[in-house]
């Protein structure tokens, strides 16, 4: 029983928390990969994002002590939500480096966006956790999403190996990845004066308030809804390649939905039910089984809420339903196998559950 409290404790600890992966911690590393890009360098640019990327290589950060006192300059600087988002991606783009030793040595303490600010380098986390946070600064929203991207042929999609954003300009949720927008790769603006402008234009422009069927060639959120399109791309159909996945989104017969309005409500709900929706909604793999792990001690605590609020009144009904998440709970772990993260912890729950099961019929 105190194993399974402690499974408990270590659920709730982390089910608010983005990517509800219960595996051991892997850093989101996917690092920009110049070879899998595809820029359009003809492509007509606005001359005012032009502007203002230009305005950001030319603004000296040295002088803000915080991220969020840049953040705040910066919304002085571009009241439109859309402006302001840009100068805050190109700014992070153009002035924090990736960071190769932080992928060999899975340091994940560096990727916090205060951190990333003091060490003005980062892994694509600590990249999208920064965007986020200046944002919130500036007063703009945003979101973390976690997912897999293809940077190369062969990669390994077990687990989630990226992170990017979405930020909400007008009333409606857009995607971009200031990871992939960096241009350190290919050399700093300051220590490299001949860095082909060009080239950095198109490729902030590439990244920023990507069109959801474009993003979702390169980028598959674990949580579908971030997909932002009607046509649902599941992971087999994603690593299955590009041309596989713009088929399905030419046949695809699902209706439209409003993207907005089922976000909002999913983040109306309370934490277990927001993990809840969350693990359902996420995408089975067969590589780590990571979403029946959650749903199997997510359901257990969904039953044990049920009872603890249960009044004297309504006790049959609370048993039933508690009863039911229970059951759901048991179908979930029995999925588990030996080779299964928590596979051990899972069976001394499953008893647990199957034991509570019984005493309610």
């Amino acid at each position: 029983m105190l194993r399974i409290f402690a499974f408990i404790l270590f659920f709730t600890a982390t089910c608010g928390a983005v990517t509800a992966q219960f595996a051991p911690q892997r850093q989101l590393f996917a690092e920009p990969a110049e070879s899998a890009l595809d820029i359009d360098l003809n492509k007509h640019l606005n001359s005012e994002m032009i502007g203002i990327d230009e305005f950001i290589s030319n603004t000296n950060s040295e002088s803000f002590s915080s991220y969020e006192n840049l953040a705040i300059y910066l919304s002085e600087q571009f009241n439109d939500p859309e402006r302001l988002s840009r100068s805050i991606y190109t700014w992070i783009a153009l002035n924090i480096s990736y960071d190769q030793s932080s992928v060999s040595n899975a340091d994940r303490d560096n990727q916090s966006a205060r951190q990333v600010w003091k060490n003005r380098s980062a892994v694509c986390e600590g990249y999208a956790s920064l965007f986020n946070e200046m944002c919130s600064a500036a007063g703009i929203e945003s979101r973390i999403i976690n997912g897999y991207v293809k940077s190369f042929a062969g990669d390994d999609l077990s687990y989630p190996n990226h992170s990017w954003n979405s930020v909400k300009i007008n009333g409606k949720w857009r995607l971009l990845d200031v990871t992939w927008a960096s241009v350190n790769s290919e050399g700093h603006m300051r220590s490299n004066p001949d860095l082909d402008k060009n080239y950095m234009f198109h490729k902030l422009d590439h990244f920023f308030l990507v069109n959801p069927n474009r993003m979702i060639l390169t980028h598959l959120p674990e949580d579908p809804l971030w997909q932002l399109h009607d046509n649902y791309i599941n992971l087999e159909i994603f690593e299955k390649g590009e041309e596989v996945i713009k088929s399905t989104l030419r046949n695809s017969t699902s209706g439209e939905k409003d993207f907005e309005q089922l976000i909002a409500d999913y983040e109306k709900l309370d934490s277990l039910d927001k993990s809840i929706s969350y693990l359902e909604r996420m995408e089975r793999n067969s590589k780590n089984r990571s979403r029946e792990y959650g749903l199997g001690i997510a359901y257990y605590y969904k039953a044990q809420e049920i009872l603890k609020n249960a009044r004297a009144s309504n006790s049959y009904k609370a048993a039933q339903e508690a009863k039911f998440f229970y059951e759901k709970s048991l179908s979930q772990l029995a999925v588990l196998q030996e080779e299964d993260f928590g596979y051990e912890f899972s069976k001394d729950l499953a008893k647990n559950v199957a034991f509570r099961i019984e005493a309610l019929k």
